[in-house]
């Protein structure tokens, strides 16, 4: 099961969006300000993906990195930033270096003199390697949420992990593809997900705007009953 809870970044950090088109990877694909576009079949020389992640305290946030990639690359850098745009760098941080299929688990901290970690803001993470490929992912202390997406042209199937102390109830969900084409499904009677609960959701679509496609990436926002967003950026797989 893959997770990719991702951000944008069109150009710099500074313009960080909650969908993940931050770079396609070399040789596979394009992005445009309306998300990215994956060569089906092209796997790319090196691409993190986020399985999971744990804020482990208000100045830490521990990440499962995996290298899906076919060869290696080093992380050299990166980038933390908040709702409110205050921005963490550490210019000192040494990334570990990655064989193709491996996993590391790694810990983001921040000095918590322009923000901390707080339940119920979102944060983005942003990791640089050393071809300047970025890879990131948002956050929300107390709702950690795992996804993966599969199944059919008007059917994916996402798989919810609650790692949060916090019940999330999803209330509606929208679904963009990678031309910026959206479904809204807004009265979606949506699963409730109790601490360390696993669920899969069912996320129709009437096929009129967009439709599935094997290799390419999706956007699915869901918004649970406090109005909270939770955005993921995955592959659709078959």
């Amino acid at each position: 099961m893959i997770l990719i809870v991702s951000i944008a970044c069109i150009g710099t950090f500074e313009a960080v969006l909650f969908w993940n088109a931050i770079q396609p990877p070399v040789g596979c694909g394009s992005c445009t300000v309306f998300g990215c576009t994956v060569t089906p079949g092209c796997i790319p020389e090196f691409m993190l993906v986020t399985e999971s992640y744990k804020v482990s305290s208000p100045t830490l946030v521990t990440a499962t990195i995996r290298n899906i990639g076919r060869g290696k690359g080093s992380l050299v850098s990166y980038y933390i930033k908040d709702s409110a745009g205050n921005s963490f760098h550490d210019p000192t941080w040494t990334g570990p270096t990655m064989d193709s299929n491996t996993v590391q688990s790694l810990g983001f901290v921040i000095d918590g003199k322009s923000f901390t970690f707080q339940l119920g803001n979102s944060y983005n993470v942003l990791m640089i390697d050393s071809k300047n490929g970025q890879y990131g992912f948002s956050i929300i202390p107390g709702v950690p949420l795992e996804s993966s997406i599969r199944n059919t042209s008007l059917n994916a199937t996402l798989n919810l992990v609650n790692h949060g102390p916090q019940t999330t109830t999803f209330t509606a969900y929208s679904v963009k593809d990678p031309q910026g084409h959206w479904y809204n499904s807004t009265n979606w009677t949506g699963p409730t997900l109790n601490p360390g609960d696993h669920v899969a959701v069912n996320i129709l679509i009437d096929g009129q705007a967009l439709v599935f496609q094997v290799g390419y990436w999706y956007t699915i926002e869901a918004t649970d009953s406090t109005n909270t967003v939770h955005t993921w950026y995955v592959p659709f797989q078959n």
